[in-house]
């Protein structure tokens, strides 16, 4: 990749692309997740598959390590630490004392040391904890228990609010400026940008509101959310973990991932930037590269340039095929991409280098068949291209060039021209195409005036003359002894007949096309 397009690609990942498809079709879907386990895996198909997913299979997924014998010993924790509270003493409280009595006694019992890393599986192996999962934990004690509460998100932080209509009791087990991730100003210009990019706020904020003003407006803003979006939160901060240790494909595993959980605004401001960056670091040969480009043009606004897209395109076109000579991963790689890129555009863009670039390799390694119907279908989508014409004319050419030593091929020929030349309109001027076509009729003139059959003879000088009508009697160099031949051999047909004025008409005629001809001047001049 050029130092250019990876410049211009930085610039695009951090800016210029849109959350305008959030919720109208969906970027990534869970054929694009990666698993770090079966456990893992077997939770997410389920979460896709049922209408009762399984919150702590889920939050417990986030860990490598947690197999089906450990989820099962961690939910007899849950249950147990439950189960104190399943009284009808407990049920008699009011709202702020049950509330009260369930902080303690988890805080006591399973919330031990504040560790700013810790997953949720380790509340249970080492009682270890931080804002989100202590806010998971609290979440499903009180499913179980039908208390009420609402989760409360932030950049930084999340908390509970338990019966939110009514007694509004925030459930906070850390303190949200413990661990602050620090924006930087760069980080906040190119969040602002973005939002104003795709339309997100007016111009008129952009312009007369501070960038502190609204960054905090739009990105630090609390939002209301539910356990799947929690569960997202825990890929979110794996994500921004393995991103601060330069791991750039796990963190795009757990962005991913978040953003499938929860599609919101900071998900897919990471996701696409750890996107794109797989993208600069990963070969054009890897089997990843090309499901990273399809999800990246699926992240994209309708309205940004695809020049970059196709610029991607294009690098991985010339790695597979024209460098590597892996024709069969080019192909998977440009089916897989028809299958998940959604923009016409693009596709479009995408079938005609692919068409065109597997046209030229099937003509280098002397496949003409093969060859014609890659560029055909390149011709459909841009028929005004020079290069496929030149291309898709040549390999006709090719592909016939035995006809011209065989009369009944020639005729066939002819007609194969004329048909191709009516269903390819953007051909007719084409000077290869042209001069192919008089080559043709050319032969069979002068052919059928040695053998002395007049009629079809004249039939084909005519179609002749009136083709180079049409060009303006555009003459091709390379047709030039074809004429000669052909308008010699009218006039020796005269000439034995002893029609010399017949004779020097044809010669005459032939001038008009090639007026310097020498041999049709001798000619001349040897009957006058």
């Amino acid at each position: 990749m050029t130092q250019r397009l990876k410049n211009y690609l930085f610039c695009f990942i951090l800016v210029v692309f849109s959350i305008n498809s959030i919720y109208a079709d969906s970027i990534v879907s869970f054929a694009d997740l990666n698993y770090h386990s079966d456990f893992e895996k077997e939770t997410f198909f389920k979460l896709e598959n049922t209408f009762q997913p399984d919150y702590f299979a889920l939050f417990l997924a986030a860990d490598k390590n947690v197999k089906a014998a450990e989820y099962e010993t961690y939910k007899s924790a849950l249950e147990l630490a439950v189960a104190a509270f399943k009284n009808e003493k407990f049920a008699k409280y009011n709202d702020k004392k049950k509330v009260k009595k369930i902080y303690n006694s988890v805080h006591a019992s399973m919330l031990d040391k504040y560790v700013i890393k810790a997953n949720f599986s380790q509340l249970f192996t080492a009682k270890e904890y931080q804002c989100v999962t202590s806010t998971m934990l609290f979440a499903l004690v009180f499913n179980e228990l039908n208390i009420p509460y609402e989760i409360e998100f932030q950049p930084n932080h999340v908390f509970l609010i338990a019966y939110p209509s009514t007694s509004k009791i925030i459930v906070q087990t850390t303190n949200p400026q413990k661990g602050v991730f620090v924006y930087d100003n760069t980080f906040k210009n190119n969040y602002v940008n973005y939002l104003r990019d795709n339309k997100l706020i007016s111009k008129d904020e952009f312009d007369n509101k501070s960038l502190d003003d609204l960054f905090t407006e739009y990105y630090l803003k609390t939002k209301v959310g539910d356990l799947k979006q929690l569960a997202g939160s825990q890929y979110f901060n794996l994500g921004l973990d393995f991103l601060t240790q330069n791991k750039v494909k796990q963190a795009l595993n757990n962005f991913t991932k978040a953003y499938y959980l929860d599609a919101s605004l900071q998900n897919k401001f990471l996701m696409t930037a750890s996107l794109g960056l797989m993208i600069d670091k990963t070969n054009a040969t890897d089997p990843d590269y090309y499901k990273y480009l399809g999800m990246f043009t699926r992240t994209s606004s309708k309205d940004v340039k695809k020049d970059i897209f196709i610029s991607l395109f294009y690098d991985m076109t010339q790695r597979q095929l024209n460098f590597e000579g892996n024709v069969d991963m080019y192909k998977r790689s440009y089916q897989y991409l028809m299958d998940k890129v959604k923009d016409s555009t693009l596709k479009s863009e995408f079938s005609f280098i692919y068409n065109f670039e597997m046209g030229r390799k099937m003509i280098n390694n002397l496949h003409y068949n093969e060859s014609l119907t890659f560029l055909e279908n390149a011709y459909k989508i841009k028929p005004d291209n020079v290069d496929i014409q030149n291309m898709l004319v040549a390999t006709v050419v090719s592909l016939n060039s035995k006809s011209f030593y065989d009369e009944n091929r020639l005729n066939i020929l002819n007609d194969t021209l004329d048909n191709f030349v009516k269903s390819h309109i953007n051909l007719k001027d084409n000077d290869k195409i042209i001069n192919l076509m008089y080559m043709v009729k050319l032969g069979l003139m002068s052919n059928y005036y040695y053998k002395g059959e007049i009629q079809k003879a004249e039939h084909f000088q005519n179609e002749f003359e009136s083709l180079c009508n049409e060009n303006s009697n555009k003459v091709i160099y390379e047709s030039y002894s074809n004429i000669e031949k052909s308008y010699s051999a009218a006039a020796a047909y005269y000439f034995k007949k002893g029609k010399y004025g017949k004779a020097r008409e044809l010669l005459n005629k032939g001038l008009v096309y090639i007026p310097d001809s020498y041999q049709l001047k001798a000619r001349l001049k040897a009957l006058n």
